[in-house]
């Protein structure tokens, strides 16, 4: 059966945009319903692809999952997560970033500031946008978990994350874009 998206409602949007702020997804979810990007592009998003002056985020890359052919002794098959070209030539692109974008990534880059000065010398910066507290990729079955009871916190539609993306395609839609 082929998948049907769903989408956020404009109120939920402004929901989220008016009640969650302080949320600690805020930040990702926002840019994530404002810029259309793909999960993967968004987990790899670097502060060097961040143009504030221009308000514009270039992407370049994306956190791909990678699957293990070969089962380990156990018959069981690992996943790594490799950062990789986006999923199509078209995907290296611009965006700009509006209001709420721009806000919720200095949001976030505050917060990061301060997972720097707590964790000091054991935070391993690698430049991310979305980080764990320690500087790495967020790992991803806890993102996903966080990211379901953030939805629910709020009273707003339980949707893959992925539609988030379908969310903003609906927005512009929505605006005559």
């Amino acid at each position: 059966e082929k998948y049907e998206a769903k989408v956020l409602t404009l109120s939920e949007v402004e929901k989220i945009v008016s009640e969650a702020k302080d949320a600690e997804l805020y930040p990702i979810v926002v840019t994530t319903v404002y810029t259309g990007l793909r999960k993967g592009e968004v987990m790899e998003l670097k502060w060097e692809n961040i143009d504030f002056e221009g308000r514009r985020i270039f992407i370049k890359n994306s956190l791909c999952r990678v699957g293990n052919e070969i089962p380990d002794e156990k018959g069981r098959y690992h996943v790594s997560y490799q950062i990789m070209e986006p999923k199509t030539r078209k995907s290296v692109r611009t965006v700009p970033m509006l209001d709420e974008v721009y806000f919720a990534v200095q949001e976030q880059k505050r917060r990061q500031e301060l997972d720097k000065e707590q964790y000091g010398e054991v935070y391993m910066d690698q430049g991310l946008v979305f980080a764990d507290t320690l500087g790495g990729f967020l790992p991803q079955r806890q993102f996903m978990d966080k990211y379901h009871q953030f939805l629910k916190d709020y009273g707003i539609t339980d949707i893959r994350f992925h539609d988030l993306r379908h969310t903003f395609a609906s927005l512009l839609v929505e605006s005559d874009v």
